[in-house]
This record gives C-alpha cells, sequence and structure tokens, in this order.
C-alpha cells in the first residue's frame, strides 16, 4: 500500500457511473488546467487567504446580527473561523465516448470560509420551492403527476419528451441568480424567519462574490456561473429555472404537463414539431442557458431519470425501470468491511426502488430483480440471503425514553464486535447508536504520504518543519520562560494557525508573551489528532479539561466544558 501510495497516481470515481478510476497525477492535472483556462468562469489572482474571505462575510453578518438584535450564540454560530481555501477536483466522464476525457468540476467548499452562511441561506430559501410548480423532488413524484393527469390530456398530449440543459450550474449569471431570488422573496412577501430580504441579498453577494478556491498551488475566483461546492446553488438554479421557463410556457403551444428535476425537464406535447418548438422557445429565454431535446424512441417510450414511460394509442400509461449506460453493475463486495445490516438495507433499497418503478408491470419487474440477483451473485451473496432481503425496508423508530440519544462512532471490525458492544450499552441503560465510518481503498490511496520538511510561509512561527503542515490536530503552545500553557484545535496546517496567534491582538498567547520576559518564546507540541472536526473539538475540549492550560480564555474554557459535561458518563 505505501508503495502505491508513493506512485503519482490520482484515485476517484467515476462520474455517474461510480467505477474506480485511476489516472496519472500529471495527465490529471492538466485536464483541470485547461478547464481553468476558460476566462468568462474563472480569474487567476495572485493572493487569497480564507482570513480575508472570513473577514468579508463576518463583517456583513455582524451587521445583520446587530440590526436585528440576534443573541450572541446565533451571531457565533454562523461566524466563519479558521477555515481554509475551497478546493477544486474533477471527476472523469467515462460514460462519455470520443478520444478526449471529459471531466465534472467540484469544487470542496467543507470548512470552506462561506459554508455557514451558505447554509443557512439554503435553509432560508428552501421553503420558496414549495412555490415553484414544476419542481420535483423525485422520479416517485413524476410517476406520480403522470398517472394524476386526465385521460383526455393525455390523448391530447400524446407526446412524451424530455430537456436537458447543458452546464447548469456555470451557466448562470451569480448576479441574474441573486436579482432572481429577489424578485421571488418580494412577490411572494417572505421574509423567511424574520430576516429582511436586504439582508438575504447581502448574505448571496458576500457568498457568491467570493468563490475563491485553490488546485495545486495556484488561487482562482470564479467569476462565472454558480459555485458547485455550494450548498445555496442548487435551490438559485431551481429558481432561476422557474422565471425563465415561466415565461418560455407563457408563450409557448399548449403542454399538457411540464416537470422538472433540477436540470431535467419532462414534458408531454402534442407532437415531434411542438418538442422541437418548445425547444426553441426555450433556447430563446437566456443566452448561456441552452436545452438539449430528447425524443422517445418508436414505441413512444421516453426514458428518464431512473424509470421509463410510454404512452400507448389509448393514451394508457406503462412504467418500467431503468438504468442508465453510465452506471455500471458495481455494488457493495459480500466481504467488504462494512456492517451485514447495511449491505442488506442496501440491497432492500434497490429492490424496492425496482417494484415502484415497474409499477403494473410484472414481466420486466422479475427481469430487472434477476439482473440484480446476478450482480448480488457476483459480488459474493448466497441466494439465500437474496431471498431474505424480498421483504420491505422498514424505517426502525429508535426508543428514547425521555433519554438523550448519544452516537458512538468506532472503525467496523466485525457484526459480532458490534453486537456485543450493543449490548454492554443496552445493560448500563445507555440509549447509543453504534456507528462505523471507516476509510475506503480510495481515500487510502489519496492519502499520500507528507514527506517535505521544508516551509515556504513568511517569518513561520514553527520550528520543527515537520510539524508546519500537520493538520487536523489539537495543539499546545508553551511559553518557554513560564512554561505556560495554551490548548486549541485547527483543521488548516499548524503553522498558519500558531501564526495567527502571535499576529492577533485578541489572542492570549500574543498578549501574555510582552509581559514574560524579554527572551519569551514558545514551544509547539501536537496533543492529539481527528479527521473529523466534531471529534476534535471534542479532543481539544477534553484535554483542556484535564491540563487545565493557563493561557486559555476562563469564558473559552467554560464554553468547552459545556461539550464534554453533558455526556461525561459516571
Amino acid at each position: 500500500m505505501k508503495q502505491l501510495k508513493a506512485k503519482p497516481l490520482v484515485c476517484l470515481p467515476s462520474d455517474k457511473g461510480g467505477e474506480f478510476c485511476v489516472i496519472n497525477q500529471q495527465q490529471y492535472s492538466q485536464l483541470a488546467s485547461q478547464h481553468l483556462e476558460d476566462a468568462t468562469i474563472y480569474k487567476r489572482v495572485n493572493h487569497m487567504t480564507a482570513t480575508t474571505i472570513e473577514k468579508k462575510i463576518n463583517a456583513v453578518w455582524t451587521e445583520i446580527c446587530k440590526r436585528n438584535k440576534y443573541p450572541a450564540n446565533i451571531q457565533r454560530s454562523y461566524s466563519s473561523t479558521n477555515t481554509s481555501l475551497p478546493k477544486f477536483y474533477h471527476l472523469i466522464k467515462t460514460h462519455k465516448e470520443g478520444p478526449e476525457l471529459k471531466i465534472r468540476p467540484i469544487v470542496s467548499n467543507v470548512n470552506g470560509p462561506t459554508s455557514k452562511i451558505a447554509w443557512l441561506l439554503s435553509l432560508l430559501l428552501k421553503p420558496l420551492l414549495q412555490t415553484v410548480p414544476a419542481h420535483l423532488e423525485n422520479s416517485l413524484t413524476l410517476m406520480q403527476r403522470l398517472e394524476s393527469t386526465d385521460i383526455s390530456n393525455r390523448q391530447k398530449h400524446c407526446y412524451p419528451c424530455s430537456l436537458d440543459v447543458a452546464s447548469l450550474y456555470t451557466s448562470i449569471p451569480p448576479d441574474e441568480a441573486i436579482s432572481n431570488a429577489r424578485e421571488i422573496l418580494q412577490r411572494q412577501d417572505l421574509q423567511p424567519y424574520g430576516l429582511a430580504i436586504t439582508d438575504i441579498v447581502s448574505l448571496l453577494e458576500v457568498v457568491l462574490h467570493n468563490t475563491y478556491f485553490r488546485f495545486e498551488d495556484r488561487i482562482f475566483l470564479q467569476v462565472g456561473g454558480l459555485p458547485m461546492g455550494s450548498s445555496v446553488s442548487g435551490i438559485l438554479a431551481i429558481l432561476f429555472m422557474d422565471t425563465l421557463e415561466r415565461r418560455a410556457i407563457l408563450s409557448s403551444p399548449s403542454i399538457g404537463l411540464y416537470a422538472r428535476y433540477v436540470d431535467d425537464i419532462f414534458t408531454l406535447v402534442e407532437n415531434k414539431e411542438a418538442a422541437e418548438e418548445l425547444q426553441a422557445t426555450m433556447n430563446s429565454q437566456h443566452g448561456r442557458i441552452k436545452f438539449e431535446l430528447e425524443h422517445p424512441d418508436e414505441h413512444n417510450t421516453l426514458r428518464l431519470l431512473d424509470f421509463a414511460v410510454t404512452l400507448d394509442r389509448n393514451a394508457a400509461l406503462q412504467f418500467d425501470f431503468y438504468k442508465k449506460k453510465a452506471r455500471r453493475d458495481i455494488f457493495v463486495n459480500a466481504k467488504s468491511a462494512l456492517p451485514w445490516t447495511a449491505k442488506m438495507n442496501i440491497i432492500k433499497n434497490e429492490k424496492q426502488r425496482i417494484r415502484e418503478r415497474c409499477k403494473g408491470n410484472n414481466s420486466q419487474m422479475a427481469t430487472h430483480l434477476q439482473n440484480f440477483g446476478t450482480i448480488l451473485r457476483r459480488n459474493g451473496y448466497a441466494q439465500q440471503t437474496i431471498d431474505k432481503c424480498d421483504t420491505p425496508l422498514r424505517r426502525r423508530n429508535q426508543p428514547n425514553d425521555g433519554k438523550d440519544m448519544l452516537f458512538f462512532q468506532m472503525p467496523f471490525i466485525s457484526d459480532r464486535l458490534n453486537q456485543k458492544i450493543r449490548r454492554i450499552f443496552q445493560q448500563e441503560g445507555l440509549n447509543t447508536i453504534v456507528y462505523s465510518k471507516n476509510q475506503n481503498l480510495r481515500q487510502t490511496l489519496n492519502r499520500k504520504p507528507n514527506d517535505s520538511t521544508t516551509c515556504t510561509l513568511t517569518a513561520c512561527p514553527v520550528s520543527d518543519p515537520k510539524l508546519c503542515h500537520r493538520m487536523n490536530v489539537v495543539y499546545q503552545i508553551q511559553c518557554t520562560a513560564c512554561q505556560k500553557r495554551y490548548i486549541g484545535s485547527t483543521i488548516r496546517q499548524l503553522h498558519q494557525r500558531v501564526k495567527e496567534h502571535l499576529t492577533s491582538d485578541k489572542s492570549s498567547v500574543k498578549r501574555h508573551l510582552p509581559t514574560c520576559s524579554t527572551t519569551a518564546g514558545i514551544a509547539i507540541k501536537i496533543l492529539s489528532h481527528d479527521n473529523d472536526e466534531k471529534n476534535l473539538r471534542l479532543r481539544e475540549a477534553i484535554l483542556i479539561m484535564d491540563l487545565n492550560p493557563e493561557l486559555n480564555a476562563k469564558e473559552e474554557q467554560q464554553a468547552f466544558l459545556s461539550l464534554v459535561q453533558p455526556v461525561k458518563l459516571h
């Protein structure tokens, strides 16, 4: 494994297909660089830090909190602190034919400066989706809408077709998306959670205009389109499409049914000519957004999402399960390190999905279930196990009995060990769910060894270069003169966080050193490590409670103690 990790390879799943892709690092970088050369979407910048973006976002958020007289804990909850620049990566579209590789660009906004406010905006704007008549939550909703259409309507509009938007997110200008959201809020006269429309617009502007990200050693600003990794982008795209299609439908011929799942549109029209006329009308609504049209086959069958629908000569509906070519016959292996109940639930879910999409089509249902059984046997499942999964999946209600629910995470070793641990919790009367979060092969291979012993940070305060690039750690800063300590945690590179302690006037470390000794310096030590941010904060809280560091502010210690005390076991 170490030899594989040392090779210049990138391992990643394919786009949509879920295949295990391995690509040379140089070719991977070239594909990304070619995509980032599009000046209409990306602009390279010489320098930008997460701290600079944090200040912009926090300034807007603080002003809104003051104006609305929000309590301090609300302001702190959505303030951006200790973040890092989002990272750009891409997936290979293995289902696209041709000699040239095509990619799906993604910007990971996990712990990005805009992630908290973007999540808050998605919560504020989500109620607006109820005002979008074409919006679909899933494919089953579309099947229900088709069944509820009047038979006379289907007889007149007997031609099913679909429209698909090419590169929806990157085609929507941010300013137009913001303006569109403001108009909808004003039209609906909504102030979600009491927040004024002007406040929501201000938050949207600071989020969408600060979509900086890093790829390797370069920094970019996304100037065109909505950011792919932001939680608010999906809602803004749905709202933008709603405004566009309302204008198009008003000027188009009669439509029997119009429904949309994000950028996949299903519609019933009278004939092929009406479908092409609708496409032309939709393409004329916006200069950047273009639609591709898909016609039904010779049996008047259209395949969309995960089902196929056929309208016969009598306008009767027939449904069938559909699996896109891009979705390979891949399934979790029976011997993989995953709890057996999880594997069984995945099988039950897929079987249930097949049955729901084959409504009234028993012969096709049997064929699809048989094909799925072949895939399962190929992955090591016995026929007896497959047959046991025929019962529908039921959501089990966990007994609460007025007690707090606790979650205990551990690496998966065996089902037998998990059962023993659950039994221990039950015997002790603890309402606990045991769950596993293992690292897969792809994640392991992509975790490259950090052989760098050089640091390029200007005035780096960390004396040991091997510690400079450490991330997701609980650290200790100790005064070399009086031995007083400060304990903190960071998910960024350690030397960046330590430097902030020495330069920020709010830092207790910076305030202490001049008052201690003229020769006072600092010594850095890593106390703990955890890739899960919540667990990392908990580790920090436990260490603060146990070691009682002198330089941590008392308010800070009390805040961390509140994290530990509710779950402390006596």
